[in-house]
């Protein structure tokens, strides 16, 4: 079971990309605006990949935001 601790950790870890997905909300964020458009946060690259890696997309903000308000 998640204790208040662990839960408080995960939600220090993920409230960074939580921010941009409301940003993104707000029309707020520099490199993608809710009212240009976007259909597909998932081609919405945030971060460049390094070594292979899969890019950080508008999309894995998103569900860090739906995770932290699943926190208890």
């Amino acid at each position: 079971m998640l204790n208040l601790v662990d839960a408080e950790a995960i939600r220090s870890a993920l409230q960074p990309l939580a921010d941009i997905a409301d940003a993104y909300d707000s029309n707020a964020l520099d490199e993608a605006r809710k009212e240009w458009g976007e259909t597909d946060p998932a081609t919405v690259e945030l971060y460049q990949g390094r070594g292979g890696k899969r890019m950080l997309t508008l999309q894995d903000a998103f569900r860090a935001r739906d995770a932290i308000r699943s926190l208890p």
